[in-house]
């Protein structure tokens, strides 16, 4: 199959590219800049034409009437002119009906379309797209949930919008997909009302985009409670500032070695790393609830527990030649020693974040 992606510098145009990329699609791309020769010959070679194309922030008509209207047009008059069968994949938008320069112009788009499907017996689909999100959208320009990921972690102020009003959202690879599958379904279903993943108030979306935000930013992983969120938790990665793309993290050091704090979570704990400098020993104490987990990765240590309660011991030699782990039992002192000749490395992870005031931490020896 070959393809056409008209309107691809845009933010679906570009998702759309790298999906066909990996799906191994040949396809040509159209632009504003592409003239109409140009665009009659890719017309003549291909199967399908993805039209992504689109004007949807100006205040001029004029500027959605070329950019909605006429630009369809003159892809039908150049399958009119050729006798082309070729399959039209079409967005619109569910705001079809809104009574402003937007609205009108795709749903006239939407009819022109109909009209050659009727007449010249192609197949159309015309996909009614709720709000789309994703990768690669301009911040500041026609998204306001691009703004948000783009302005929240810079601390810029945005124009107020009714917070109290719904919104329905659907992610940019979601809508890629669907037109990958209908390129190649032989059926003529002309409109299909895109059904949103997610529908929400405007200010609780901007308390989901906050919150990831402070967890991001104070080490924390955020806890998903559905495969939306995970979309726009990884959008909103995507419009990071870069320097925040890397986060310091504090090390405390004594003459054991160092020990910092990685990740934390308040359901699932938290994650750290230390070293144990050579003949230096970790631990020597215990926990009434709190368990962990240790794995070596770089080094050679004898581990040691004792059971508070029977005194019986347990030591075992580890390396890091093979990955083992280790787990701190409740009411069982713990340490581990550095018997090799290099800087231990040990990669931690606790059911719980340390708590300073509450340590659920008692020294004993072994």
């Amino acid at each position: 199959m070959q393809a056409l992606i008209v309107g691809s510098s845009g933010f679906i145009g570009k998702n759309l590219k790298k999906k066909l990329e990996q799906e191994n699609i040949n396809f040509f791309e159209v632009t504003k800049k592409t003239n109409k020769k140009k665009l009659e010959d890719y017309c003549k070679k291909v199967d399908v034409i993805f039209h992504v194309a689109g004007q949807n922030k100006s205040i001029l008509e004029s500027d959605f009437k070329k950019n909605n209207v006429l630009i369809t047009k003159k892809i039908l008059d150049i399958l009119t002119k050729n006798n082309l069968k070729t399959k039209i994949i079409y967005l619109s938008t569910i705001k079809y009906n809104e009574k402003n320069y937007y609205g009108k112009s795709k749903k006239e788009a939407e009819k022109v379309l109909l009209t050659f499907s009727k007449k010249n017996s192609s197949i159309v689909n015309i996909l009614r797209l709720p709000n789309v999100f994703g990768k690669w959208c301009k911040p500041n320009y026609n998204s306001f949930v691009t703004t948000m990921f783009y302005n929240i972690p810079r601390n810029i102020n945005f124009i107020k919008l009714d917070l109290m009003k719904k919104i329905k959202l659907i992610h940019i690879d979601d809508v890629t997909s669907l037109m990958f599958e209908l390129a190649f379904k032989k059926s003529n279903a002309l409109i299909t009302n895109v059904k949103p993943e997610k529908i929400l108030s405007i200010n609780k979306l901007y308390n989901l985009i906050k919150k990831m935000w402070l967890c991001h930013k104070d080490g924390y992983l955020y806890n998903f409670k559905s495969n939306f969120e995970r979309k726009l938790y990884s959008t909103f990665l995507t419009y990071l500032p870069s320097k925040k793309i890397t986060r310091e993290i504090k090390m405390y050091q004594d003459k054991r070695g160092f020990f910092s704090e990685l990740l934390k979570n308040k359901t699932t704990g938290q994650i750290s790393v230390f070293s144990i400098n050579p003949g230096k020993t970790r631990g020597q104490h215990y926990h009434n609830i709190k368990n962990e987990k240790f794995i070596i990765l770089n080094g050679k240590v004898i581990f040691k527990t004792k059971n508070l309660i029977s005194n019986k011991t347990l030591s075992k030699e580890i390396n890091s030649n093979k990955i083992t782990e280790i787990i701190s039992v409740p009411g069982t002192v713990h340490e581990i020693k550095n018997i090799g000749e290099s800087i231990a490395i040990v990669l931690l992870w606790s059911d719980e974040i340390y708590d300073k005031n509450n340590p659920d931490t008692f020294f004993n020896t072994i």
